[in-house]
C-alpha cells in the first residue's frame, strides 16, 4: 500500500515545516560560514539546535490553528514563510535580527563568542532569538496574507439582492 504525503497533515505536515524553517535560516548560515569553519560543532550544534526549536512550533502552531477551524491558516502561514524566505535577499532583515540575537547573547545571556565553554550556548540563544525576531516578520506577512485571502474571499461571494416587491425580505439569488 502506497500512501500519499500530505503537506497538510502527519509527516508531511513536519516535512513541510523543516523544509521551510530550513530555508528561512539560509543567509544565517552563509552570513555565518567564517564561524562554521572555525568554531566546527558548538556551532553547529548551537545553530542546528536553534533552528529546530522553530519546527515544532510551526508545525504544531499550524495543526492546532487548522483543529479550532482556522479558515485558511495552513495556506497562508506556508505563503508567509515562503515570502519570508525570499526576502532573504534583501539582507537586511535578517542582519539586524542577527545583531539582536548577538546582543541577548553576549548582554543578557553573558555567552560569548570566543569562550570554548559558551560557544554553544552563545550559538544556540543567537539562532533562537534571531528566530524569533524573524517569526515576528514571517507572522505579520501571514496575517496580510490571510487578510488578502479573506478579502479575495469576500468580493467572490454574491451580493444580496433585496427583494423589490417586499423591502423587508433579502435573498440571495
Amino acid at each position: 500500500m502506497t500512501q500519499r504525503l500530505n503537506a497538510n497533515t502527519g509527516v508531511g505536515l513536519w516535512l513541510k515545516w523543516t523544509l521551510l524553517v530550513w530555508m528561512n535560516a539560509i543567509v544565517g548560515l552563509v552570513v555565518t560560514w567564517d564561524n562554521m569553519r572555525q568554531d566546527g560543532v558548538p556551532y553547529w550544534l548551537g545553530v542546528g539546535l536553534g533552528v529546530c526549536v522553530f519546527i515544532p512550533l510551526y508545525a504544531l502552531v499550524e495543526r492546532s490553528l487548522r483543529r479550532r477551524g482556522v479558515r485558511g491558516i495552513g495556506k497562508a502561514l506556508t505563503i508567509g514563510a515562503i515570502i519570508r524566505a525570499l526576502l532573504q535577499i534583501a539582507v537586511v532583515v535578517d542582519v539586524l535580527a542577527g545583531m539582536v540575537g548577538i546582543s541577548v547573547a553576549e548582554n543578557v545571556v553573558g555567552a560569548a563568542p570566543g569562550d570554548a565553554k559558551q560557544e554553544f550556548g552563545f550559538y544556540f540563544v543567537t539562532t533562537v532569538v534571531t528566530g524569533a525576531l524573524l517569526s515576528v516578520v514571517a507572522w505579520v506577512l501571514t496575517a496580510l496574507v490571510l487578510l488578502g485571502m479573506r478579502l479575495v474571499a469576500r468580493r467572490r461571494q454574491p451580493p444580496l439582492v433585496t427583494d423589490t416587491t417586499n423591502p423587508t425580505q433579502t435573498t440571495v439569488k
